[in-house]
């Protein structure tokens, strides 16, 4: 994700990418005996006013409201009073909370610009395969309902998410010159070191190696100095090495795979970067009735405040990533 997203966005955000792993644990928790009344988010729909437009795009009002009601529901925020409280222990104002919401909305813009001046579409097609994936994921339909429902979304919401995730994905892609293949056996290799298979994972991995020297495609790699580094900071037998002979070629590799995904993120980053500071972006202020502009509610010194609000995978809490 780029870094603009907050802690808030985080917090909805995290419900959907993880919504799986709590699937997979779902008989020990509560469930819920009526439905979330989930707000659809349509971010062309302009009917309530312009939050923001990017290179010329409108981004609607509404969406703002709609994912802001949509957190408020899953998590059960919907009383003024709660929803102040709430705004008050973790430091939001109506107004911060709405510029985070509202970024998130731009980056996503973004996204879907910097993937059509790059030749990348989405189709229908990909993005129902990766939602069967989700579903089939879950193990069976009645987890997968009570994941939707703890994600704050709906189907059809959920598949926008995957469309976008894949835009992303797609994106990665083209800045690392890496490719599906290069994820899959990443995942591979890792399972297997997890659980031992530590010898054909190198052999996997060596496999790998040479396709890629046979094609013109120049992938983002980390050199061997970032390499020796990262084993000299994690493995304390070669913390005194000076270059990388004599280390064991498991270890090389396992750290050069390491490497590899810092500099390919950066790589992304920097991509990314190159878009967002070209956009011309327009930010309008907090509208008037404002269905989330409430009381904000500050707690005394002496009682106790709920946790913040967890960071999205890949973002750091303070916070932010996309």
């Amino acid at each position: 994700m780029l870094k603009s997203y907050k802690k808030f966005v985080g917090a909805v955000l995290v419900a959907s990418l993880t919504m799986f792993a709590m699937a997979g644990c779902s008989q020990s928790q509560p469930q819920q005996e009526t439905e979330t009344d989930v707000v659809v988010i349509d971010t062309t729909d302009t009917s309530g006013g312009v939050a923001a437009t990017v290179n010329g795009v409108e981004i609607g009002e509404n969406a703002v409201s709609a994912y802001i009601d949509n957190f408020r529901q899953t998590n059960d925020l919907t009383d003024d009073e709660a929803w102040g409280s709430y705004m008050g222990q973790n430091g939001y104002t109506p107004e911060s909370l709405r510029e985070i919401v509202v970024d998130n909305f731009v980056n996503e813009e973004i996204v879907r610009q910097a993937a059509k001046e790059n030749g990348i579409e989405v189709t229908d097609e990909d993005v129902e395969a990766a939602f069967e994936q989700a579903k089939k994921s879950a193990g069976n339909e009645s987890s997968w309902r009570i994941a939707l429902k703890y994600s704050g979304m709906t189907e059809d919401q959920y598949k926008d998410s995957l469309r976008q995730q894949l835009l992303q994905r797609e994106l990665f892609y083209k800045a690392t010159g890496t490719s599906q293949l290069d994820s899959t056996v990443s995942q591979i290799t890792s399972t297997l070191r997890q659980s031992g298979g530590e010898e054909l994972a190198n052999l996997i991995d060596r496999a790998s190696a040479k396709m890629s020297e046979s094609t013109d495609t120049q992938k983002v790699k980390a050199d061997d100095e970032l390499v020796l580094s990262l084993i000299k900071t994690y493995e304390q037998d070669y913390a005194n090495a000076e270059s990388l002979d004599g280390i064991p070629a498991d270890v090389v590799v396992l750290y050069r795979t390491q490497a590899d995904s810092v500099v390919q993120n950066q790589a992304f980053e920097d991509f990314m970067k190159k878009y967002t500071d070209a956009a011309d972006v327009q930010k309008n202020g907090l509208p008037e009735g404002a269905t989330y502009k409430v009381e904000v509610i500050v707690a005394s010194p002496n009682e106790t405040t709920e946790d913040q609000p967890a960071a999205a995978e890949g973002e750091q809490t303070d916070t932010a990533s996309e």
